[in-house]
């Protein structure tokens, strides 16, 4: 079996050569899914009254539970700029978007928390689109 390994091009890009503002970006968004992740851990302790963890179906339990660790993992992945990070990211954005179109009542604020998860993806897609551009139009000097 062999490890995923960057080619030399790619360590190029994402090693010590990302700039303040995206590092600055990565750790703000780091630090907004680790609030997300911690609302997710209160909401099933019951901090807000009724545990996440009796509301709904064991669907809808087992999935707060899932969410509640996957934002936590992805935001240290995303405070270590990690691929991985941005990949758990993604993940856990696509199936709260999914849960919350599935079942009504399974986030407490649906909408704001769909367009923030969509427009923290496309920042940051944008933003590491462009590191590659930069970084590739210097190697083409």
């Amino acid at each position: 079996m062999t490890a995923l390994n960057l080619d030399s091009y790619s360590k190029h890009v994402w090693s010590e050569n990302l700039p303040f503002w995206f590092i600055t970006l990565a750790r703000f968004g780091s630090l907004c899914l680790m609030v997300a992740g911690l609302f997710y851990w209160a909401d099933l302790l019951g901090a807000r009254g009724e545990s996440g963890l009796i509301r709904g179906n064991w669907e809808q339990q087992s999935l707060r539970v899932i969410l509640a660790c996957s934002f936590l993992i992805a935001a240290v992945g995303l405070w270590l700029l990690t691929f991985w990070g941005v990949v758990v990211w993604g993940v856990t954005a696509i199936v709260e978007i999914a849960a919350i179109i599935r079942w009504d009542g399974f986030a407490i604020h649906p909408l704001p928390s769909v367009l923030l998860q969509i427009a923290g993806l496309l920042i940051m897609l944008l933003a590491c689109l462009l590191v590659y551009y930069r970084a590739s139009k210097k190697k083409h000097e």
